[in-house]
């Protein structure tokens, strides 16, 4: 059977760290290029993790408008791979001497939001599918 809906509350914060993980990199992109960061660098460092985004959001609405049971794994390997990318990311600002602001946001805020939202979908794999929660068979009377 198709897996159940994401809950309304956990999609909205769904939404709102997706929009964050577009805007603030397209901020600091704009930050580290009037401080005289090389487009280059911006461009190795911000382009694969837009790209992987980009590419999560069209396999999950496609895999969602196919009813798809799988569409709630898609952002588990694509959101490993954003921390990935985040670091990578962050190790080429740093030696491209971006701005230490620049830096700690991607360090205190990206990071962390994705790190809570891929533990967030592992969490909630057994409700999604319907998982039982304890198996009464094993209790005893």
């Amino acid at each position: 059977s198709l897996p159940l809906p994401i809950p309304p509350s956990a999609e909205s914060f769904i939404n709102a760290v997706l929009f964050t993980g577009v805007v603030v990199p397209l901020v600091l992109s704009v930050v580290c290029a009037s401080v005289g960061v090389a487009p280059m660098v911006l461009m190795g460092a911000f382009g694969p993790y837009v790209l992987g985004l980009c590419i999560q959001l069209f396999a999950w609405r496609t895999m969602g408008f196919r009813n798809s049971v799988a569409w709630p794994l898609v952002p588990i390997p694509f959101t490993a791979w954003r921390l990935a990318q985040l670091a990578r990311t962050l190790q080429w600002l740093t030696l491209s001497n971006a701005p230490t602001l620049v830096t700690c946001i991607i360090s205190y805020v990206l990071i962390p939001s994705w790190a809570i939202i891929l533990l967030g979908h592992l969490f909630m794999l057994p409700m999604l599918y319907r998982w039982p929660l304890r198996d009464d068979s094993l209790i005893t009377s």
